[in-house]
């Protein structure tokens, strides 16, 4: 629902989601959370966010040299 109130199309939010919970899972990221700093709650939106940021940079993100039209040498 977070993701749907942020703009982000019904099939997209739910491939991000999925993509979200298999990260989390698989670098075990739940583990650095920390009772004393706030909620878990929390913890999860935020590593979402990072989540889905760090998902549209890599997305839009060129190769180098991208965009740039080649010089022909003579």
């Amino acid at each position: 629902m977070f993701l749907r109130r942020q703009g982000i199309a019904q099939h997209d939010a739910q491939d991000l989601t999925q993509g979200f919970f298999a990260d989390l899972i698989e670098s075990r990221a739940y583990t650095r959370a920390d009772p004393t700093k706030g909620r878990f709650r929390s913890f999860l939106l935020g590593t979402l966010k990072h989540f889905v940021a760090n998902t549209r940079d890599r997305d839009h993100a060129q190769m180098r040299g991208g965009g740039s039209v080649p010089v022909q040498l003579e």
